[in-house]
C-alpha cells in the first residue's frame, strides 16, 4: 500500500498517511493529537494551511466554503504527495484533571447531556469557556454548559454523530462512572471579557451550552443585568432544556426568552425562521448591547456579518468559532 509523508512546520514532526486514510485519522493514529471536533467537515476545527504539496478536499463539506487560498480540512482531506502543513502544538492547558462520569442523559437522537465529577478542585474556568476532553491521543474541544460557581459538577451538552467512528469513540469514552481526562480552560468568548451592558444571548442547537454557563454565572455576580436569550433550533424537541429556561423566563426580571423554530410543525405559535433574524427584528441597532454567539461553525459564519451589519462593533461580539475564522485563535 503506498503512503505519503506529512511534515508539520515548524516542529518537523512527521508521520505517514496511507493511500485509504485522511490527514487527520494518520496522525491520530501515529500519536499526533491534531485538533478537531466533528471529524467531518462540519466544524472547522481542523482547518490547517498546506505549505507545500498537492492534496484532494473532499466537495460539497460546509466548513470548506470558509477556507483561505492554500487551507483545506485536515478531517477530510487526503495526500496526492508529501505534504508540509503549518502547524503549532496544542499548548497544554494549566489544569490537567481526572473526572468521573456521573450522570449521562440521553436527550434526543443527537444531544446528550453529561456530568462530570472532578477528582480534585485544581482548577477554574470563567462562564463561556470549553474543555478539551482526551480521548487516547486526540484533544476534543467541548463546551461546558455549567458555570464556575458549580464546583462539583462540570456540565456537557455534547452533540453526537451516531454510526461516526470519532463520535462513537467519544460516546464510548463517556460511560456512566468512567474514569476521563480533561483539560481547561480555552477560549475567551467569555462573561468577565464582556461590560455591563445589556447581552443578547445568540444560540443554535448545542450552542446553547455557553450559554447556560453564562447566564447561571451572570445571575450569581451581576443579577441587575439584562439577558435576553435567543435560542434556534429545528423543531421545539430540539430546546432540550427549556423546562429550566422557562423558569429563568418566569422568575428572573432581568431575564427574557425567545425561542425561534426554522421548521415549525402544525401548532407552533412562537417565532419562527432563523433565530438571528428574530433577535434583529426585536433588535434592530445592536450598538449598545454585547452579543454572544454559540452554534455550528457554518451558523456563525453565516450570522456573524448579519450582525454587524446591524450596528454591532466587532468588539462587543463574543464568539470563539468566530476567532477561529477570523484566524484569532
Amino acid at each position: 500500500m503506498s503512503s505519503y509523508q506529512v511534515t508539520l512546520s515548524p516542529t518537523k514532526t512527521h508521520f505517514d498517511v496511507r493511500e485509504d486514510e485522511t490527514i487527520l485519522e494518520a496522525a491520530l493514529r501515529s500519536g499526533i493529537p491534531l485538533p478537531y471536533q466533528c471529524a467531518q467537515g462540519e466544524c472547522g476545527t481542523c482547518r490547517a494551511k498546506i505549505l507545500n504539496g498537492d492534496w484532494d478536499l473532499l466537495e460539497g463539506l460546509p466548513a470548506a466554503r470558509y477556507l483561505n487560498d492554500g487551507e483545506t480540512l485536515l478531517c477530510s482531506s487526503k495526500p496526492k504527495s508529501d505534504l508540509e502543513i503549518e502547524y503549532e502544538p496544542i499548548v497544554e492547558s494549566s489544569f490537567h484533571v481526572n473526572c468521573q462520569v456521573s450522570s449521562v442523559q440521553t436527550v434526543t437522537d443527537e444531544i446528550l447531556i453529561v456530568r462530570l465529577a472532578p477528582q480534585s478542585n485544581d482548577f477554574n474556568f470563567e462562564a463561556g469557556q470549553y474543555l478539551n476532553l482526551l480521548v487516547g491521543e486526540a484533544k476534543i474541544p467541548l463546551s461546558i454548559a455549567s458555570g464556575p460557581e458549580n464546583e462539583r459538577l462540570i456540565e456537557l451538552h455534547i452533540g453526537i454523530s451516531p454510526g461516526n467512528a470519532a463520535s462513537d469513540s467519544m460516546v464510548a469514552t463517556l460511560q456512566l462512572n468512567a474514569s476521563v481526562d480533561i483539560e481547561l480552560a480555552f477560549g475567551q468568548a467569555t462573561l468577565t471579557r464582556s461590560t455591563e451592558r445589556p447581552m443578547l444571548l445568540i444560540a443554535g442547537g448545542t450552542g446553547f451550552a455557553p450559554m447556560k454557563s453564562i447566564i447561571e454565572s451572570s445571575l450569581s455576580v451581576q443579577r441587575d443585568r439584562d439577558i435576553h436569550l435567543f435560542w434556534g433550533a429545528r423543531s421545539p424537541e430540539l430546546l432540550y432544556t427549556e423546562t429550566l429556561v422557562k423558569r429563568w423566563d418566569k422568575y428572573v426580571p432581568t431575564f427574557s426568552y425567545t425561542p425561534v423554530i426554522s421548521e415549525p410543525a402544525t401548532g407552533w405559535n412562537g417565532a419562527t425562521g432563523f433565530v438571528h433574524e428574530e433577535a434583529i427584528r426585536q433588535y434592530p441597532d445592536l450598538s449598545e448591547f454585547d452579543v454572544f454567539l454559540s452554534g455550528s461553525f457554518d451558523m456563525v459564519a453565516a450570522v456573524a456579518p448579519k450582525l454587524l451589519a446591524a450596528n454591532l462593533p466587532r468588539a462587543q461580539l463574543f464568539s470563539d468559532i468566530l476567532d477561529i475564522i477570523e484566524g484569532k485563535s
